[in-house]
């Protein structure tokens, strides 16, 4: 598959894809790290402050978290292309995608599920859609065990594109453990979701 990169090079020029891209990168040079634990908009109790301070979720990963999802936009039908190929080829996963949605939907689910997980917004409506993810997948019976491997896999697709995009050691650095921090916080959400449920029945 042709790097996406390189196709919007061909469409939109060159010169403009690359100011794009070192403006990008500028970006992300210019947010420095810090300890200050990302604020939070949530009203019901529980136990969300003490899961972002396990993972070290802090106000400058959220700001870097954005500037990465400019980034990764113009790679986003390589993304899903690559993470759909692999469900597709698991005959359980197929079958539960072909009963209860469509390929294309479902590339577009998760094309906005990533680029709203990366412009981070910890509050009510954030955790509200992450717990309905976890009963849409407990309802049409998706086992724990796929979505954990499902989210393994968007993990390194992730980080594949981050390597290709990002030369920079430090600054690919960070970028992937910012995407590592937001990808295990979202599963401590839907998984916890996902037990509550089950300990329900």
């Amino acid at each position: 598959m042709a790097c996406p990169f390189k196709m919007l090079r061909k469409f939109f020029g060159k010169a403009d894809v690359e100011v794009h891209h070192a403006h990008v990168l500028s970006e992300l040079k210019g947010i420095a790290a810090d300890n200050k634990l990302l604020e939070i908009g949530v009203s019901e109790q529980g136990e969300i402050r003490e899961q972002l301070k396990i993972v070290s979720l802090t106000e400058s990963d959220a700001q870097y978290a954005a500037v990465v999802a400019k980034l990764l936009e113009s790679n986003m039908d390589e993304i899903t292309d690559k993470f759909y190929e692999v469900l597709l080829d698991n005959a359980e996963l197929k079958n539960i995608i072909v009963e209860h949605s469509t390929v294309d939907r479902l590339k577009q689910t998760l094309r906005e599920h990533v680029t709203t997980m990366l412009n981070i917004r910890i509050d009510d409506p954030f955790i509200r859609k992450r717990k309905a993810i976890a009963l849409k997948h407990l309802k049409i019976g998706l086992q724990s065990k796929w979505y954990i491997g499902s989210f393994g896999k968007l993990q390194y697709i992730l980080n594949e594109v981050i390597v290709r995009e990002i030369a920079d050691p430090d600054i690919r650095a960070r970028a992937q453990a910012v995407v590592h921090k937001l990808l295990n916080f979202e599963q401590q959400l839907v998984l916890d979701t996902y037990e509550a449920e089950l300990n329900k029945k």
